[in-house]
């Protein structure tokens, strides 16, 4: 806990804070009364707490299992990092991603330390998209038009926008992969995916 820098207190509490902005639009009756039992420091804490969360749940399960893939299914004209790794050492998606962090750490994680701005800044548009969805369809369900569009509409935006961000993002990723020396990258790869003797 003591390494929690303020920019990942920002990532994990900003679910939080969008999520309890969408629940005020849908009826802010809910949201007056949630700081009366927990005072405005507990606000703060559910807020970290509810944005962790969701944004744990949202990496692991929704990002890492089916944006990456719509993304890379999508390339079927060119390449992301991952696909251009998996087709050049023949790993899976997970052994791609795994590969690439490794890459970037040792040659150039200088330049990538300046693009995860960039990069919290897409999950974040998801994010906003994603949450958004449940509420579009709960208030289908109690005919508030306004609501609905207003939810429906936002959605679009943020996953069209995060969506087309993280496409220009890859391909960034990819321009930094393929200028790095083949040579000098075949021989760290064959030495990060050897396989141990028995």
């Amino acid at each position: 806990m003591k390494d929690l820098s303020l920019a990942d207190a920002f990532r994990y509490m900003f679910s939080g804070v969008i999520f309890y902005i969408y629940l005020y639009i849908h009826d802010s009756s809910i949201t007056d009364e949630i700081p009366k039992p927990i005072g405005q420091i507990g606000v703060v804490i559910l807020l970290l707490v509810v944005g962790s969360l969701i944004y744990f749940v949202y990496r692991a399960l929704i990002y890492n299992i089916i944006i990456i893939r719509i993304q890379d299914l999508l390339r079927f004209r060119t390449n992301n990092y991952r696909t251009y790794l998996k087709k050049q050492y023949r790993l899976n998606t997970r052994e791609a991603m795994q590969l690439f962090y490794l890459i970037g750490d040792k040659f150039f994680k200088e330049k990538y330390t300046g693009l995860k701005v960039t990069a919290g800044g897409i999950h974040l548009l998801y994010i906003c998209g994603i949450l958004g969805i449940p509420f579009c369809i709960l208030n289908m369900f109690q005919h508030h038009s306004f609501q609905i569009f207003l939810f429906s509409f936002g959605s679009l935006f943020f996953l069209l926008g995060g969506f087309l961000l993280d496409r220009n993002y890859e391909d960034l990723e990819l321009n930094f992969l393929r200028s790095l020396d083949k040579k000098e990258l075949d021989s760290f790869v064959n030495k990060i995916t050897e396989k141990p003797n028995n």
